[in-house]
């Protein structure tokens, strides 16, 4: 075992990787994908996520490079992070001074009811669910928020062309019921990014437009109205990209 896991269930660095619960990353890539579209497109969802930050102390799981915990911590928050993965601690401290704790979410050191919002974006696709849930039931009195991909019939069909696998793929309704079975059972959801994700390339992927500044403002301007105007129709869970899970404890 390396010093990058915690409480893994005696996972090695390699099997890490192997089941997909560690992705290979190029760091430099995804720091210039930020300076583009999807910098816009990873700030808006955070803001998104902000505004239902529930309280004033916060944990952030799978902090990943620290943008969200960035965030929070300039919004005023009590914010904590964690991330197994010390490759990414280090580029979350180089980019964003964000400390990330060396902790997963199985097996935490915090205390019962310690934390008010404990916010889980992008990385349900990494866990033992039902084992996350019963440790963030302990920690948290309050909401739990999970912002995940939108695995619709198109997105799934998308992953299986392009090969993209994750150690844990789950449909919305999987995570509703885990939430709900661990005590938060009042539950909303939003839906959110139809198209200037996709264009974007997130990650992992490479813009599929011009790295100009007023057409990426432009696409961003078209997305939030056509979001708007599919929500109205309620289709928007057939087309969006990513959701917002809010679920708390009554």
């Amino acid at each position: 075992m390396t010093d990058d896991v915690y409480f893994t269930e005696n996972l090695d660095e390699e099997d890490l990787y192997r089941l997909h619960i560690y992705h290979r990353t190029d760091h430099e890539h995804s720091y210039r994908q930020l300076q583009s579209l999807y910098g816009r497109v990873n700030a808006d969802q955070d803001v998104t996520i902000l505004k239902q930050v529930y309280g004033k102390r916060v944990l952030d799981v799978g902090a990943g490079y620290g943008n969200l915990s960035r965030r929070l911590l300039d919004s005023g928050f009590e914010s904590y992070a964690i991330e197994p993965n010390r490759a990414v601690r280090e580029v979350a401290m180089a980019w964003h001074s964000v400390e990330e704790l060396p902790y997963s979410i199985y097996q935490t050191p915090f205390k019962n009811g310690f934390f008010d919002t404990v916010i889980l974006r992008e990385c349900v696709e990494h866990l033992d669910m039902p084992k996350a849930m019963k440790e963030i039931s302990r920690i948290c009195r309050k909401r739990v928020l999970i912002f995940q991909t939108n695995l619709n019939p198109l997105i799934s069909g998308l992953r299986g062309i392009l090969g993209h696998q994750e150690y844990n793929p789950q449909k919305l309704r999987y995570y509703e019921n885990c939430a709900a079975f661990y005590g938060f059972s009042s539950q909303t959801v939003q839906f959110r990014d139809i198209l200037a994700f996709p264009l974007s390339g997130g990650y992992v992927s490479h813009q599929l437009v011009p790295r100009e500044r007023f057409l990426e403002e432009s696409i961003m301007k078209t997305d939030a109205i056509l979001s708007q105007f599919l929500r109205k129709l309620r289709i928007d869970s057939m087309v969006s990209w990513r959701f917002l899970l809010v679920a708390d404890k009554p």
